[in-house]
């Protein structure tokens, strides 16, 4: 008894809708577009995005020196014994380089080297020297060693 109560008392709400849809609206599936100015995207590459590479004449000379150019050699009493690094990553790998002692160190780019200079750059077969406020380049002696010709 209480089951049919209970379904007959839920029955108006399944019951068919016969409300007035006289103030529907219909609605056009177009859109209206306004003409608008075409965006000049080549300005995006001056807003640089991942920052700025400052320009200085030492970046430039390490330019010079791994497409080829020359650069005077140091005379300084040093060896160039193996560069590794990164091509293209900046301040990554070091240079193993000897001294007049017999001494081999690993140096950075920005270290301290014997006889006043500083490591400014590594390329694959040569470094770039900064020496009395010079650039000079130290390159490997293929000559002898490993690299040698026979």
């Amino acid at each position: 008894m209480y089951l049919l109560y209970a379904v007959f008392s839920v029955m108006p709400w399944f019951a068919e809708d016969n409300s007035d849809h006289t103030n529907a609206v219909a609605v056009s599936a177009e859109t209206v577009a306004t003409p608008q100015e075409p965006i000049d995207l080549t300005i995006i590459k001056d807003w640089h995005l991942f920052g700025q590479a400052p320009v200085s004449p030492e970046k430039d000379a390490v330019v010079m020196v791994a497409e080829g150019g020359k650069l005077p050699e140091t005379q300084l009493q040093l060896k160039l014994l193996g560069v590794f690094f990164l091509q293209g990553q900046k301040n990554t790998g070091y240079a193993i380089i000897q001294s007049d002692g017999n001494q081999q160190k690993s140096y950075t780019p920005g270290d301290e080297l014997p006889g006043g200079a500083a490591l400014q750059s590594l390329a694959s077969e040569q470094v770039v020297l900064k020496h009395n406020q010079q650039l000079e380049s130290l390159s490997m002696d293929r000559q002898k060693g490993l690299l040698a010709k026979k």
